[in-house]
């Protein structure tokens, strides 16, 4: 009688095979097409704009809190305030009773007498004709 061998064959090998190269393509398709990683990179975008926001108002409480205390002014206020913040050295006197603090990447928020905050809008750039030479 002849003595069966034990282990995989051939054929089971190659059926795996298959199937991994299967489920791969499914996953990389999901990865791709869904926009997994651009989702992720739009709630890495918000969460840094919401704990700048954050921050920001955070600045205004505190010159609004130093205004109890003292009588500087609203400049030299914000100027205590945005000690140790991103803010740090981005404060600028906007001379109509406002101030513009503005943060390394140049996000900028404005915060008025009453020490409310505002967001900055960034102006849009002026696109201008391109000229093309032809060859």
């Amino acid at each position: 009688m002849l003595k069966r061998e034990k282990g995989i064959t051939l054929i089971a090998l190659v059926i795996t095979i298959i199937v991994m190269i299967i489920l791969a393509a499914v996953v990389i398709s999901i990865i791709m097409n869904g926009g997994l990683f651009k989702q992720a990179n739009d709630a890495k975008e918000a969460q840094e704009k919401a704990t700048l926001d954050e921050q920001a108002e955070m600045v205004a409480a505190t010159a609004r809190i130093t205004k109890e205390s003292n009588d500087k002014g609203l400049f030299l206020n914000i100027q205590e305030a945005v000690k140790g913040t991103p803010f740090e050295g981005g404060v600028t006197d906007n001379g109509d009773g406002t101030v513009t603090i503005k943060d390394s990447t140049g996000k900028e928020y404005i915060i008025d007498s009453n020490y409310n905050v505002s967001d900055k809008k960034p102006e849009e750039p002026i696109l201008k004709g391109s000229s093309s030479e032809s060859l």
